[in-house]
């Protein structure tokens, strides 16, 4: 299979894996991040992924698939004002590309135009760290700033150029006048490490930077910290991150940022949990290629989590009241999609009246074939209308041939419990199916009525225990999820 074939393949394999009731990720691709509501970035081409990839020194097939992973799902950087219409060296004067045409997109008024100019941008700023072409000049310090250092190397190349990358690209973030709309660097390696991406960040922190996507191409060889705290500004709205150390976040203004996407990166679960709390209004998370044992969030604006390839044992999601989509994925091969293996244990805090997050559990219980420990915390109240919702969701088909259940569930607890019908229909189909289970708890809080548990156990009694060994257990506890949320296993 060809690498673009493959990174098609790896995206629709990480959404296909898990993709809740109501359609998957309304994006191009699971990498490919909204903008503006509309869905307008593509998947990398095998010739981008083959230049990113040159700039890593591992020759390790196994390392190189890695890379590729975390490149096939990066969006492709958005065009420029100026779109070269040929490729680099197709120009008609000696082929060194100056004289290839460049589409350069203006507005004139509310009328949009389109001029042809004989000249092309990148060989400029490849050369000279700026534009000198009066007429491109102009153009080019009214609009936002663009940079992709692709660019640059795929133009340097071209004209046998020989570049200072570090350099170059703080050059033409210097000579800019405006506001930078979009910065990446996944071509060339940062030679002096977290020191050069502080003073890239100053600068872009003070040009009001909208999007900042970072590949550290030294990696294995050198796992770079990532300064992210000079980042911290108003203006952030998405951020990638790939083959990075995150540690000791302290971000106080980053209200817009709404989408963080991490791959292949060391940040410990603590670290984690305050980069996710900080960011007041994240609606995305991705999660690629992380090694820890465990993920806590606790986020009440984040919408979509998703966790592809990684060996988490534990999720715990606490008061994510927003959150309607959990996708849980891995690398697609030979087009088949492997669920994530390594998840043991699962806390939910979850809004049971809600169809989306109900569903979660199902989704996430299908991707985790080999879950022991599942615990709902419901946080909300019961309704009138949970009979009939209970009987819909049809919960004994619906988790009755699901693998983790019938091989591995062990332990099985409701937190919270309020007496009301979709709590007792899950708890019975799970009990019906549950062949491996051992411990099933009913826990409500202590400020509960002593008949909270009368109908469950009328209705629970009536089912047949696929487990003989599965003890019940009926209990009242004082409901703390914060102390829950954090305990260790």
């Amino acid at each position: 299979m060809g690498t673009a074939e493959r990174g098609k393949c790896l995206a629709r394999g990480r959404v296909a894996a898990c993709g809740l009731a109501g359609g998957g990720l309304a994006r191009g691709g699971v990498g490919a991040w909204r903008r503006g509501g509309e869905c307008d970035i593509s998947n990398p081409t095998e010739q981008d992924i083959n230049e990113s990839i040159a700039a890593f020194a591992t020759k390790t097939s196994d390392e190189l698939d890695v890379i590729k992973d975390v490149l096939l799902v990066l969006p492709k950087a958005p065009r420029s004002i100026f779109c070269c219409n040929q490729s680099l060296g197709g120009g008609d004067s000696g082929g060194d590309g100056t004289n290839s045409s460049t589409l350069i997109h203006t507005e004139r008024g509310t009328t949009a135009s389109i001029e042809v100019i004989p000249h092309d941008i990148s060989i400029e700023l490849a050369r000279f760290g700026s534009v000198r072409s009066s007429r491109c000049k102009t153009i080019w310090e009214k609009q936002p700033l663009i940079l992709h250092d692709a660019d640059i190397v795929h133009a340097a190349k071209a004209i046998n150029f020989q570049v200072d990358m570090m350099k170059r690209i703080t050059s033409i973030l210097q000579s800019h006048p405006g506001p930078v709309k979009y910065f990446r660097v996944d071509s060339s390696d940062i030679k002096n490490g977290m020191e050069q991406l502080e003073e890239w960040f100053n600068i872009l922190r003070k040009k009001a930077v909208e999007e900042v996507v970072i590949v550290n191409s030294s990696w294995p060889d050198r796992m770079i910290d990532f300064p992210i705290n000079d980042l911290d500004c108003e203006s952030l709205r998405r951020i990638g991150i790939c083959f990075f150390r995150i540690s000791d976040t302290v971000l106080n203004y980053v209200e817009n940022l709404s989408a963080i996407d991490l791959s292949c990166c060391a940040i410990t679960s603590q670290d984690l949990y305050t980069l996710v709390s900080q960011s007041k209004n994240l609606k995305e998370l991705d999660i690629g290629l992380y090694k820890g044992a465990a993920i806590r969030l606790n986020s009440k604006s984040l919408e979509v989590l998703l966790i592809w390839h990684s060996t988490v044992q534990n999720i715990s999601v606490q008061k994510a009241l927003k959150l309607c989509k959990i996708l849980v994925a891995a690398r697609r091969r030979n087009h088949d999609v492997a669920p994530l293996h390594s998840l043991r244990r699962l806390v939910l805090n979850i809004s049971l009246q809600v169809k989306k997050e109900r569903f979660t559990i199902k989704n996430l219980m299908k991707s985790c074939t080999a879950l022991k420990e599942l615990t709902l915390w419901r946080n909300d109240a019961t309704s009138d209308d949970e009979g009939v919702d209970a009987i819909f969701d049809d919960w004994p088909t619906v988790l009755k041939d699901l693998s983790c259940l019938k091989l591995h569930l062990e332990v099985f607890n409701i937190k919270n419990f309020k007496g009301g019908d979709i709590e007792i229909a899950i708890a019975a189909a799970i009990l019906e199916n549950g062949s491996c289970l051992k411990q099933f708890t009913l826990e409500a809080d202590v400020s509960c009525h002593d008949d909270i548990f009368d109908h469950a156990k009328i209705d629970l009694q009536k089912i047949h225990q696929a487990s003989v060994r599965a003890v019940v257990n009926y209990m009242t506890g004082q409901s703390d999820c914060i102390n829950f949320f954090f305990e260790e296993v």
